[in-house]
Parts: C-alpha cells; structure tokens; sequence
C-alpha cells in the first residue's frame, strides 16, 4: 500500500492512505486575484469499490490554508500505516457526477447569456 506523508513547516506529518486505494492525491491550490488572494493545500483519495462497501472519498487535510513562506514537503512511503481520514464521503455515481456538471453548466448559462446573445 502506498501512503504520502505530508509534513507543513516541519510540523508532525499527516500520513494518507488506505488498503482500497484508488486514487491518492496532495493539491496546492492558490488565487492570485488582487481582491482575495490564498492559497491553500488539500490532501485526499478515493477507494475502489469491494463487495458489500461502496467506493468512498476519503480527505485527511481539507483546504488547510498556507501562507507565503510555508514549507510543504510531501513523501511517497510504501511501508507505513495511515492515519484514519479526517472526512469520509460516499463517492458520486456517473449519473450523480453528470446531474451535477449540467446543472452547473446551465447556472452559468442562465447568469452569464446576456452577455453573449443579442437582445
């Protein structure tokens, strides 16, 4: 099993993983936008579905936020246990995921229209 170790200005690490382990990822993500800047650091997955348990999305660190200056340091370990994820949610269906894109693409559409059709 395959864990990541993500340690934030030399604090103790949060260790990430899971028996079932579909996906596993750390993401810094930041806004430069002069009206609301931040940056911040998630570090989450996904299990494979098994019998009788459906597939979960698992997060240990949910937009933690970093300052300019931190220190991130990320390390791939295949030998060392997890902590149990701090948030634990059912994974969306293909149909769930798809309700979701629409609706958000015709929100978009709906604010968004008198802008680029003609009167």
């Amino acid at each position: 099993m395959y864990t990541l170790s993500v340690a934030i200005n030399n604090s103790a690490p949060v260790i990430a993983g899971a028996d079932t382990l579909y996906s596993l990822n750390a993401m810094l993500a930041c806004s430069l936008d002069t009206g609301a800047q931040w940056i911040t650091l998630s570090l989450g997955g996904s299990t494979l579905p098994v019998p009788g348990v459906a597939p979960q999305h698992l997060r240990w660190l949910d937009e933690h936020a970093l300052h300019v200056g931190d220190t991130v340091t990320i390390t791939l370990h295949d030998d060392i246990r997890p902590a149990p994820p701090a948030l634990t949610l059912p994974l969306a269906t293909h149909e769930e995921s798809e309700r979701f894109m629409y609706e958000n693409c015709k929100r978009a559409y709906f604010a968004l229209r008198h802008q680029y059709e003609a009167p």
